[in-house]
């Protein structure tokens, strides 16, 4: 307890009471969290197996323009890591932009462009990149059949322009979302969400849908405006139609989510 009070007066002298407040949540949050996921982490597929991958994001929502007739845009910027063989080989990373349009007389839907910028091997002489240039279809709907329980869905469309080669490489994908608020669990005066995914990739140059993720977490509030969510997802993936081997992984899921209030430009 005095620990906890030293920590909590240390951090509020240097940042001040906001940031004081998340760090004694996340620090807390850590207390609890950590038993249940260092014994998974045990038992688990992404420790036990080499296809154990680490996935780590930043995200940063800002509001962007208001369009009379259209609403509210969102500027939408991340940035992604990624670990694999015992998160000891460092092999992606991607910086991304985005703006989410919503769709004028249809409630729950909004079309995104999006590009990013995909290095492989980073660090290393031999990093290669990859132009990835998206369109995304989103529907959200709360409370689906008068139960506690949201869907939504996302419908992916890429060119994916390797510098490594010639060839341009086009597929979809399609990913549908269920979540459900736990009443139980609540910080920052929001309850935590569990959600659980699943999405499908359809290759056009193989005509396969070679790639399939299933997916499971939490979300957890640290303020009112953001969020880390801690997951586990398991990918089944396929190269060609003669390739009747799939090959499986297993990733830990980590990302943080700010959403920045309309105050913060206009004050």
């Amino acid at each position: 307890m005095e620990t906890l009070l030293y920590f909590s007066l240390k951090v509020k002298t240097l940042f001040g009471d906001e940031v004081c407040q998340m760090a004694i949540r996340l620090r807390y949050i850590c207390f609890l969290l950590f038993p249940s996921v260092f014994q998974l982490c045990l038992i688990s597929p992404v420790w036990c197996e080499e296809e154990g991958e680490l996935w780590m994001s930043e995200v940063f929502e800002i509001p962007f323009l208001e369009f009379n007739g259209l609403g509210e845009t969102t500027l939408r910027l991340e940035n992604g890591n990624r670990w694999r063989d015992r998160y000891s080989d460092y092999y992606r990373a991607h910086y991304q932009g985005s703006l989410i349009i919503p769709i004028p007389g249809m409630e729950g839907w909004s079309l995104e462009p999006v590009y990013r910028r995909q290095i492989r091997n980073p660090g290393d002489r031999n990093q290669t990149h990859t132009d990835r240039y998206m369109i995304q279809l989103h529907s959200k709907r709360e409370n689906v059949f008068g139960s506690k329980w949201n869907f939504s869905f996302r419908n992916r469309w890429e060119i994916l322009d390797n510098d490594s080669s010639s060839d341009q490489r086009i597929r979809t994908r399609f990913r549908g979302k269920l979540s459900k608020d736990l009443e139980c669990l609540e910080t920052a005066g929001k309850f935590w969400r569990f959600w659980v995914s699943n999405e499908v990739f359809y290759n056009f140059e193989t005509d396969l849908l070679s790639t399939n993720r299933l997916a499971s977490g939490i979300d957890i509030p640290l303020s009112k405006y953001s969020t880390v969510s801690v997951g586990y997802q398991w990918q089944v993936f396929r190269r060609s139609h003669r390739d009747h081997n799939s090959e499986d992984s297993h990733m830990l899921l980590l990302n943080y989510r700010y959403k920045f209030p309309k105050s913060f430009f206009s004050d």
